[in-house]
Parts: structure tokens; sequence; C-alpha cells
């Protein structure tokens, strides 16, 4: 439904949750601009992609990026909207949708071993060695251990959860657990602690045992938490401030869609 009286919007945030919100912010006839500190849109979508199997989600990022320039909406791109700049938009409407942050457990490392995020190594920006380990059994650690096994990587994922992928909908988690088993990746769940990170690999208890996980390079993918850091400053000079996607809570992106849909019809 057209708005009666049109608003300048500002989204903070160029990945699902946020382009949705602009897309029906605009929709509805009001005059958007979307910031995004990264190069490019897409967010999470852009490493959500690259996992086998995860193809048709190009077709999603395809749609929500070539939405922004048909409905006119002002795309600022390599740019942080910090609060010194969102007081000089001095918008009417904020949607904050700036995701969250990946979580490091507190694991202590010894003799530089690499340790990467899981997120950056399926965007290209961390290398790994021949074999890795994978701290973190849910759908990010499992993917990203598929992704490098196709590769030839030894994998091992480990999780101190007692199954692997718990969060994945049923019918798809049998079939992704089925395809890391016979691509040769090793799963070890039920692990009591992480006690360090050191040159022969992972060092961690399971069973009451110590066991050395065996890695040239450790991967995490232990989640991720939200920094409401912006969110809380923004919202004193913007009482009209929403927060949308990840930034609420970490989940998948049928979430993220859903949130940036409603904040954008609720302006």
């Amino acid at each position: 439904t057209p708005v009666s009286k049109p608003k300048n919007v500002l989204v903070i945030g160029g990945g699902p949750a946020g382009m949705e919100a602009a897309k029906i912010a605009a929709m509805r006839g009001h005059k958007v601009t979307l910031y995004e500190q990264e190069k490019k849109l897409g967010g999470q979508l852009n490493m959500a992609i690259l996992p086998p199997f995860k193809e048709p989600l190009k077709d999603l990022l395809y749609h929500l990026t070539s939405q922004m320039p048909k409905l006119g909406i002002k795309v600022e791109l390599g740019k942080k909207a910090t609060s010194s700049v969102v007081k000089k938009l001095n918008p009417d409407a904020i949607i904050v949708a700036t995701g969250a942050e990946p979580f490091l457990p507190p694991i202590p490392v010894r003799d530089s071993k690499p340790v990467v995020q899981a997120i950056d190594v399926l965007s290209g920006k961390s290398k790994v060695g021949k074999s890795v380990v994978i701290v973190g059994g849910e759908l990010v650690g499992c993917e990203t251990a598929e992704y490098l096994a196709e590769k030839g990587t030894k994998v091992t994922v480990v999780r101190r959860g007692p199954d692997m992928a718990t969060k994945v909908r049923p019918a798809a988690r049998t079939v992704l657990l089925e395809r890391l088993k016979n691509k040769g990746v090793t799963l070890i769940p039920g692990v009591s602690s992480y006690d360090e990170i050191n040159k022969d690999g992972l060092v961690l208890t399971r069973n009451g045992q110590k066991q050395v996980i065996s890695a040239d390079t450790v991967i995490i993918a232990a989640g991720a938490k939200p920094d409401t850091t912006l969110l809380d400053s923004l919202k004193k000079d913007c009482p009209n401030t929403t927060a949308v996607g990840d930034l609420i809570e970490p989940r998948d992106i049928q979430a993220a869609i859903n949130e940036g849909y409603r904040a954008g019809l609720k302006i």
C-alpha cells in the first residue's frame, strides 16, 4: 500500500534483511538510502552461495541486488554509517541490518598455529593447509567442511553437542551428513572442552580423555553474536529505529528476509 507521506529512510546493511527492507520501503513510496560498508551488496549471501548445492541462492542474490536500482534506492557501497554520518543524513526512520560478528571461543593458541574464521575461508580471504579441523558442527561448519572436502582437503569437524547440524531441517540434514560421510569428512561430536591449539593441531577433551586432532589449520565456525553498539546509539537520536535480521539474533536467510519485509511495511 502506498504511503500518504513519504519519509527519508536509511537502511544500514546490505545483506538479505537490509535489501528486503529497502525494497519494500521503496515500493511503498519512501525515499530510501542504503549504506553497506563492503564494496558489494549481499552480506552473508555472498558466502552462502559458495558451498556445494547452494547455487539456487544466486537467484535470490541477483533478485535483491537488481531491485535496488530498479526502485531508485540510493546505494552507498564501501561506506560505514557511523553515528556522525547518520546525524548529517537526518533520516525520518532507520532500519539497522548490520548482522552479527563471528564468535571466537576462548581457546588458548600456542606456537602461532593458523586459526581462521569459516566465513573468511568461504570468501577466499583466508587460505588453509592440506588438513583442517573445524570447530563447530552446525550448518556453517558442515557446509565449510563439504566445500573444502571437494577441493581435496582432509577435514575433521568437532562440536560440543551430541549431534551435528541439529538446526538444519531433518530431510536436508540427512542428505548433508551422508554427503560429508561419502566425502571422507570425520565428524566428532560430544566434545567436553577445547583445551588448546598448538603446533600439532587442536587439543580437546572427549569422554574424559584428551585427544589431539592433527591439522595444518584450525577453522572456527562457532556461531555468531550481535553487536548492538551502533543500534543503541542511533536509537537515542532517532526513536524510529528498527533492528532486523542477525542483529536481533543469528538465524537463517528466510527469517532475515521476513523481518526486512515487515520492517519495510511498518514505516
